[in-house]
């Protein structure tokens, strides 16, 4: 989504965060190995990335940076990590 929305909206910086270092890395990798599959999503951060849309794990910086917020978490294949998980996103979203 947010992909599309650099896509879409260039005069919009789109900055994507996340505490895993190798996803970044992937996401910024040169032969666009993503580390997730949506149908068309290669094409669209190929013509984003480096113009409007980032990947960072500067987590600090890109919260106090952004004007608009999205989270997104992992689907977790049972309630407790899922529960755990938006714990933990608002245990770091409130520190900053």
């Amino acid at each position: 989504m947010c992909a599309v929305i650099a896509l879409k909206c260039p005069l919009i910086e789109v900055t994507i965060i996340d505490f895993n270092q190798a996803w970044i890395d992937a996401w910024n990798s040169s032969n666009y190995k993503l580390p997730i599959y949506e149908p068309g999503l290669v094409e669209v951060v190929k013509k984003a990335h480096g113009h409007n849309l980032f990947f960072l794990t500067d987590i600090e910086g890109a919260i106090q940076e952004a004007d608009l917020i999205f989270v997104s978490i992992n689907t977790c294949a049972t309630e407790l990590n899922s529960h755990v998980s938006m714990l933990l996103v608002a245990k770091q979203s409130a520190v900053y």
